[in-house]
């Protein structure tokens, strides 16, 4: 990871950077948080099956990959764990197996950070390693130099993948604004980071959609939509394993996402960052915050239990000590006794 971008601010509480392995549904750190949450003694990196690591909107249910985060097999054969009930609704009325468990980000220890008064956390939109795109950079950045006078403190918070490309860099920089690194999905601290950054500012703006929009909310910060919108496109995703296992579904996604719909759906978003207001309820409604598990609940959902691991440790024994002897009806009612 390159951290030249990273500008010192004394003031903001920051986790450090914790880069270990992890399988796609306990990336950003959702395996770290759920196994502090579950007081496990080893922080897990495997899942069998999805817990969904971004947020949605109700509406951009068009598709049962959309709303899991990622590609799902048939309907019956994965479980997928989401945020909120519609979306448990929505999977099982196309056949998939879901329950509606809270994002990994509501289980992130609660913490009493100061929140700087009158301060601007600018998280314009984000590319990834495997994308491209050519947003107006330039045209952003000028519209938040004509409001950073409105605020005491504007720090500009951009994604490792940005910082690599120098995407946003420069002219935040040119404009004497600091820079911040966000959150990366090989990060096991990602997750406390963001609610880190959320829980200090007084507001938070961006100009795309993106999870942001409800973490911001459910921690406190008055979030604003602002300035040029970033428009995806079809092409900026040429490189993407996810797309191309998945042909079609960026036809369904990409109009969802535009301007023309983030604004039809959240309209009281856009306005200038100054006149936000708080929507903490709304934001803890929409990460799944008031469906989240116990711990003993999420160690038997998750299969982490210690009867469930010496479960599947004997019948990993039996299948390959035995498999001859133990007929394949048993094996399935072993296993499916142990996913309940």
């Amino acid at each position: 990871m390159t951290e030249y971008a990273t500008d010192a601010v004394e003031w903001l509480e920051l986790p450090p950077r914790d880069y270990t392995y992890s399988c796609v549904s306990l990336q950003y750190g959702a395996g770290r948080t759920a196994g502090e949450y579950c007081r496990l003694r080893h922080i897990p990196t495997e899942l069998n099956g999805h817990w969904q690591h971004g947020w949605h909107l109700k509406q951009l249910a068009v598709d049962p990959r959309m709303v899991a985060n990622e590609t799902v097999k048939e309907p019956g054969v994965e479980q997928c764990w989401v945020a909120r009930k519609d979306e448990e609704d929505y999977l099982k009325d196309q056949g998939y197996l879901a329950r509606a468990i809270g994002l990994p980000i509501a289980y992130v220890p609660n913490r009493n950070y100061q929140r700087k008064r009158n301060s601007l956390l600018v998280m314009p939109a984000h590319s990834l390693d495997f994308t491209t795109h050519k947003w107006r950079f330039s045209e952003y950045i000028e519209e938040i130099a004509q409001i950073r006078s409105h605020f005491d403190t504007v720090i500009a918070c951009i994604h490792p993948a940005c910082a690599r490309k120098g995407y946003w860099i420069h002219d935040f920089r040119r404009l004497g604004i600091p820079i911040i690194l966000g959150a990366e999905a090989g990060d096991r601290l990602s997750l406390v980071r963001i609610r880190a950054l959320m829980s200090q500012f007084e507001f938070v703006t961006g100009n795309a959609y993106g999870s942001y929009i409800a973490y911001a909310c459910a921690f406190g910060a008055k979030l604003s939509i602002y300035g040029p919108y970033c428009e995806y496109k079809a092409e900026d995703y040429a490189n993407t394993d996810f797309y191309r296992e998945n042909p079609g579904l960026l036809d369904k996604i990409i109009p969802m996402v535009s301007e023309n719909s983030i604004r039809a759906f959240l309209p009281e978003f856009f306005h200038h960052p100054a006149e936000a207001i708080s929507r903490t309820i709304w934001g803890l409604d929409q990460i799944g915050f008031f469906n989240r598990l116990s711990p003993e609940e999420m160690k038997v959902a998750f299969e982490w239990s210690d009867w469930q691991h010496y479960t599947k440790e004997t019948l990993g024994k039996l299948t390959s000590l035995a498999r001859r002897a133990v007929p394949k009806t048993i094996r399935v009612q072993i296993k499916r006794a142990i996913r309940r």
